[in-house]
């Protein structure tokens, strides 16, 4: 088994529920993918070793993402480039400044004119990417690619496109749920 198929797998079996919910967009939906479950599992592994072939040959200086799906990603990221590329380095965006500390928005080590990778467990309509591009924009740097581990297929990469913003998913929703099972989940 690929460390791809491994991936998709453990989203099927740990992270997949049916039910009612409400999206962080605020999108109604008949499933929820709960990628926390893995991210904050010894399953991060086939997340980074998915993401780390997909940006081979993407050129950036540090990965951050959105709290709190793109913190262990991050983490985990960080722990295996530091035998090869060891001056790679995090950050985090908050949802809202606090108002205490640098009550700054991007937390950790990013500056000025770095090229960044921004990372997300679930992408539905690229809200919480878009306001992580945003964020390090604002300071200065330039966006190299915006990645999902999870597309749901719901409008983030086109979101994404129009900013002209790289935007790749390591999985989509289609490679989790069966086409005929999504349209009825969708009609639902």
């Amino acid at each position: 088994m690929t460390t791809h198929e491994k991936l998709i797998q453990s989203i099927k079996d740990r992270c997949l529920e049916f039910g009612d919910f409400t999206l962080s967009s605020g999108k109604k939906s008949n499933f929820y993918i709960d990628l926390r479950r893995l991210m904050f599992s010894a399953g991060v592994s086939d997340v980074v070793c998915e993401l780390e072939w997909h940006l081979r040959h993407v050129p950036f200086d540090a990965i951050g993402g959105p709290a709190l799906g793109a913190v262990p990603i991050i983490g985990a990221f960080l722990h295996n480039a530091s035998f090869d590329r060891p001056l790679l380095r995090g950050f985090a965006v908050r949802s809202e400044k606090k108002d205490h500390g640098a009550n700054d928005l991007v937390v950790g080590s990013v500056k000025k004119n770095d090229r960044v990778v921004i990372v997300e467990d679930v992408a539905t309509t690229g809200g919480s990417l878009l306001r992580a591009v945003d964020a390090v924009q604002a300071l200065g740097c330039r966006v190299a690619a915006a990645v999902a581990v999870l597309d749901r297929q719901e409008g983030a990469a086109e979101a994404l496109l129009r900013r002209d913003t790289p935007f790749l998913a390591l999985t989509t929703i289609r490679d989790i749920i069966p086409p005929e099972q999504l349209t009825e989940l969708v009609s639902a």
